[in-house]
């Protein structure tokens, strides 16, 4: 079994700042409820809000299999899951979760084997996301953990990253041993049913557009698509794109076969803009780059515009050119519409388009390494933001507009052409990256997980070291980090007495426990049965009785529990004044 860490802000689309990762958690939450193999559901929530939005999101996605919840105190659930899936990288803080639990195995209890955790990888610029990929050295990630790397170029940059952090680490510390977590490639998805028009929708959705710029028809269109966050600074500048389109539009004039047929471009971005300064910025650029190329822009966020743009496209471009980006899901969407695509030779789209195959791959090309580190500093204390310093980045990474300019024209004149590489991409993308095809990767890699857990090397039984003390320095027991605070601490000799009988002592409990500043705390305690047991044994014990002894005598307490919570309980009952401990010189 395999559970997935759900919160809506993670597998939403429904939201005015829509980004790739959410589109991508939402295609994968869907595709998991619909393909994955598992009897039923299960999924690590936050609160009570979070379980009811699960729940609703299974039912309006159509999934039909029953659904486990639980949080983060049910380890029972998280051994039996079996492994834990999240939304982003940053495994490493529950890696220190897990180390923190207890998980029994051959009476034993064993921490960090309990189960598999799983992260995966949208953006790598981010500083957060950088911090996390830098804590996988330190934090207590094992073998049987993985992040999932979207494509191979994430998946270098992840390595480079480490790389660096282990040199100072060796350097500062002497450190030399890393325990790491796997770094499997497996793609994004889509869902190919999602991309699949009649020709009547062809037509219509065509028609529709072409009739907003040329009402009497008369021209013949390509129509050029580009859908995604409209954003010149945090997703792909447009300007290569839009001198690209102005020099294919002029070289499609000049080729036009015959002479007297009127040969014209539009450029369809299906996408928003984050705000108006934004989206005059890229009407002022549009205008200037391409006077002869008409623009039509379509709100990427509606579901019935974004069918409108696959149906009626002939051609899909995107010359990403940000460092943000490290898989770019938009080109196997266009293919799964068999659509031929012009995109740039860069992060993601080296895996998922094949130049020449699928579409055309234009090259880029960026400064040596070391003319940057400015802007990282520049971001790194606060000066640019996250947006900016990805804005800035771009501002050196060239493509050729020519190539791309080349590549456009030859769609634009060759339907056979598109023909065949729309029909090529759609193949591929029905072969490697339909959701179906990526849920079985998915699953393949929790079984392997599983298995690594399995069959690593355990601790020997009377390790002390299979209990660690303190499992989790920065989240340290109190009672340990506190512990020099109090005058004394209980011992297993200290004396306990009380007033009340063995007949009155549970009816003195449970008035004491009906107080409402008392009962805030109940889920701080033990569980009422043991709380019950230890007053009731004390009571029974006419002359008090040491600690060693209660614990012997109750017997509700299994003598394998994991911690010695029951401690509180005792010290809650003195708290209360149920019992009481006669202080000596020996305290």
């Amino acid at each position: 079994m395999t559970a997935i860490y759900f919160h809506t802000e993670a597998y939403s689309i429904q939201t005015s700042r829509l980004m790739g990762r959410h589109a991508a958690g939402h295609g994968f939450l869907r595709a998991w409820l619909k393909y994955c193999s598992q009897a039923r559901y299960e999924a690590l929530v936050a609160d009570r809000s979070q379980a009811e939005a699960f729940r609703a999101t299974v039912k309006a996605l159509g999934a039909e299999k029953s659904s486990d919840l639980f949080d983060w105190y049910a380890a029972d659930a998280f051994q039996q899951a079996g492994a834990l899936f999240f939304p982003g990288p940053g495994i490493g803080d529950y890696a220190w979760y897990r180390r923190a639990m207890r998980f029994k195995s051959d009476r034993v209890f064993e921490s960090s084997r309990g189960f598999s955790l799983v992260g995966i990888t949208h953006t790598t610029a981010s500083a957060g996301a950088l911090d996390q990929v830098c804590q996988l050295l330190s934090a207590p990630v094992e073998p049987w953990d993985a992040v999932i790397c979207s494509s191979e170029a994430v998946k270098q940059t992840v390595r480079i990253v480490l790389e660096q952090q282990a040199d100072y680490l060796a350097q500062r510390m002497g450190a030399q041993r890393f325990t790491l977590p796997q770094l499997p490639v497996i793609p994004l998805g889509v869902h190919p049913e999602d991309f699949e028009f009649t020709n009547d929708q062809r037509r219509e959705a065509r028609q529709g557009l072409i009739a907003s710029v040329d009402p009497s028809a008369r021209k013949h269109w390509t129509i050029v698509l580009f859908t995604g966050r409209l954003s010149f600074h945090a997703k792909a500048h447009p300007l290569a794109m839009y001198q690209a389109l102005e020099s294919a539009y002029l070289r499609v004039k000049e080729s036009s076969t015959p002479p007297t047929l009127d040969h014209a471009i539009m450029l369809v971005e299906c996408g928003w803009h984050a705000n108006e300064f934004i989206e005059k910025a890229f009407n002022e650029a549009a205008s200037w780059a391409m006077p002869h190329v008409a623009v039509v822009q379509l709100d990427g966020r509606d579901p019935a515009m974004r069918e409108r743009a696959w149906a009626s496209a002939d051609v899909f471009c995107s010359l990403s050119d940000n460092i943000q980006e490290t898989f770019g899901i938009t080109p196997i969407e266009a293919m799964a519409a068999s659509l031929p695509v012009v995109v740039s030779d860069w992060n993601g789209y080296k895996d998922t388009v094949r130049d020449g195959v699928d579409g055309f791959r234009i090259k880029t090309l960026i400064p040596q390494s070391g003319a940057g580190s400015d802007l990282a500093l520049r971001h790194a204390v606060g000066l640019d933001s996250y947006d900016m310093y990805c804005g800035y980045s771009s501002q050196s990474v060239a493509l050729d507009v020519q190539s791309a300019a080349e590549a456009i024209c030859r769609l634009a004149l060759d339907s056979s052409l598109r023909q065949q590489m729309g029909k090529a991409g759609r193949a591929r993308v029905l072969q490697h990256f339909s959701w179906e095809t990526i849920i079985e990767q998915y699953e393949d890699l929790f079984k392997s997980l599983r298995l690594e857990r399995a069959h690593y090397p355990r601790l020997p039984k009377s390790s002390a070291s299979s209990v660690p003390t303190h499992p989790w320095p920065a989240r340290l027991d109190p009672f340990c980090s506190f512990s020099h605070y109090a005058s004394l601490h209980l011992r297993e000799d200290t004396l306990l007495i009380t007033e009340h009988s063995p007949r009155t002592c549970i009816e003195a409990l449970r008035q004491c426990q009906a107080l409402q500043m008392v009962s805030f705390a109940k889920a701080g305690l033990p569980s009422q049965a043991i709380i019950e047991a230890l007053f009731s044994t004390i009571a029974h014990s006419k002359d008090g009785i040491c600690v060693n002894d209660l614990i012997d005598r109750t017997t509700v307490l299994a003598q394998d529990l994991p911690d010695a919570s029951w401690q509180r309980a005792i010290v809650w009952l003195i708290k209360m004044n149920l019992v009481r401990f006669p202080t000596s010189p020996r305290d």
